[in-house]
């Protein structure tokens, strides 16, 4: 044998997972409609599948003695640094699709969504 322990496989949903899309924005910009836009994005996105994900994690949670985690898009918020703010959407996502979907969402919310005037610091340029 190679292994001396037992082995897990965390890819257990085989048909569906939850992907996590993250937006990162500056303090300046407007994160309430931002949230609500990127929600929105989820929410449509996922709506072709999202009862047959629901479905399907709900049966896995009988077959595998686990709580299965809500498939509806939410969007959770991390302050990582000071100035910045990242919104988080969990969305339920086919497993062989998740940059397809994720790009899909970002079109959608960047589509609709205005970031913030950026002020950037110019240079000088001193000659002598």
């Amino acid at each position: 044998f190679i292994f001396d322990h037992p082995l897990t496989n965390e890819t257990y949903t085989k048909k569906f997972r939850l992907h996590i899309v993250t937006v990162p924005l500056s303090t300046d910009d407007d994160w309430r409609t931002s949230e609500r836009l990127l929600l929105q994005a989820g929410e449509e996105e996922s709506a072709p599948f999202i009862e047959e994900a629901r479905m399907y994690l709900k049966k896995l949670e009988g077959k595998l003695w686990l709580d299965a985690p809500s498939v509806e898009p939410r969007v959770t918020i991390q302050l990582t640094e000071p100035g910045r703010i990242n919104l988080l959407l969990r969305v339920p996502c086919p497993t062989q699709y998740p940059s397809r979907l994720e790009q899909a969402i970002l079109r959608k919310f960047l589509s609709e969504f205005s970031f913030a005037p950026r002020m950037f610091a110019q240079e000088t340029h001193v000659t002598h």
